[in-house]
């Protein structure tokens, strides 16, 4: 079993306080210049900063991925004075460069759609003479396998979790979140200290705007209540003089989990802290088969209540949940089965 790192929280009593922003345009990667650019106007237009990210990081991919010799503002300027069959092919040629990468087929889809998002903007602003709407999505298969692990697999990564230290009350009770609630990684990022409210709990779910109240078990208000309580008494040094140039001390961010720094966690961060848990416990795991795994243990303890099922996991689609079910119980399996002994029936 591997040794899990344990780095600390950061107490500091009586700091005089600086807020922190939140993420802003300089967090994506955009182009280096002080003007702004076509290509920061439409990130800006962006209202959710996790499309704005994404966004930008997808059109900056294109513009390195094609010219890296040049600058991607540039590179980018001269593809929106391209012609109409240049672009397509340019853009066909970077989606076959992406498939050849290994690169998933929804991974693929939201580049080009980020792209094709860049340069419709750009035609109603007179910008460019040409549209990339005969470029089709590719069609993908998602949610393949959905069984994720078992309950005994992710209990064993639980049992690892350090209660006894502020970091493994914090991690707890993330853990707890992406079971409980079979919530995603970016809906756990999101929750700001006033999400929490007594038995519930406001989250900004997948496509939405505005949260919606999710009831908490007794055990998940326990873990929470928990981290709250030590999160109260959590102010951060600044890493250096241009993080905080007069010296002070920093006010902790509005976010409900915090980093080591005292920022908001990002998706990354969750991915990182269930990993290392899994890593010492050997399973194989993400935040997002976490979700596949909660979903389908409920499932399979209340014999397949598809409707409960559905407000757990908030999929718009009742038909996504019939793959897990599906899934759940093998049917595919036993279809397979039961053919393969028709054949070996003796006449």
């Amino acid at each position: 079993m591997k040794q899990i790192p344990s780095p600390q929280l950061v107490r500091i009593p009586d700091p005089t306080l600086v807020q922190i922003a939140t993420l802003t345009l300089e967090n994506i990667e955009a182009p280096n210049h002080s003007q702004e650019t076509l290509w920061e106007e439409f990130l800006r237009l962006q209202l959710k900063p996790r499309t704005r990210q994404e966004y930008g990081k997808s059109i900056n991919y294109f513009c390195r991925s094609m010219a890296p010799d040049r600058s991607p503002t540039t590179f980018l300027q001269k593809f929106l004075a391209s012609t109409k069959r240049e672009a397509i092919l340019l853009v066909l040629e970077w989606r076959q460069r992406l498939l050849n990468e290994g690169k998933a087929t929804g991974t693929i889809n939201q580049r080009i759609s980020a792209l094709k998002s860049l340069v419709e903007y750009a035609g109603r602003q007179d910008a460019c003479s040409f549209s990339l709407n005969e470029i089709k999505s590719l069609k993908s298969q998602s949610y393949k396998d959905t069984r994720g692990v078992s309950v005994d697999d992710y209990r064993s990564i639980l049992a690892l979790v350090d209660r006894s230290t502020d970091l493994g009350i914090r991690d707890y009770a993330i853990l707890r979140l992406l079971w409980d609630l079979a919530l995603r990684r970016e809906e756990v990022v999101s929750l700001d200290i006033d999400s929490y409210l007594p038995a519930r709990l406001m989250v900004k779910s997948k496509g939405q705007f505005d949260r919606q109240s999710i009831d908490l078990n007794p055990q998940l208000e326990n873990a929470l209540d928990h981290w709250v309580a030590i999160r109260e008494g959590l102010y951060f040094q600044p890493k250096d003089e241009t993080d905080s140039p007069s010296g002070t001390l920093r006010e902790r961010d509005d976010a409900l989990f915090l980093s080591c720094n005292g920022r908001r966690l990002a998706g990354t961060d969750i991915f990182r802290i269930l990993q290392g848990y899994a890593d010492a416990a050997g399973v194989k795991i993400s935040p997002h088969r976490v979700r596949h795994s909660a979903i389908t243990a409920f499932l399979d303890v209340s014999e397949g209540d598809m409707r409960s099922a559905q407000s757990l996991s908030r999929h718009k689609d009742p038909r996504t949940l019939m793959i897990y079910d599906d899934n759940r119980q093998g049917l595919q399996g036993k279809a397979t089965k039961a053919l393969g002994n028709l054949l070996d029936q003796t006449i």
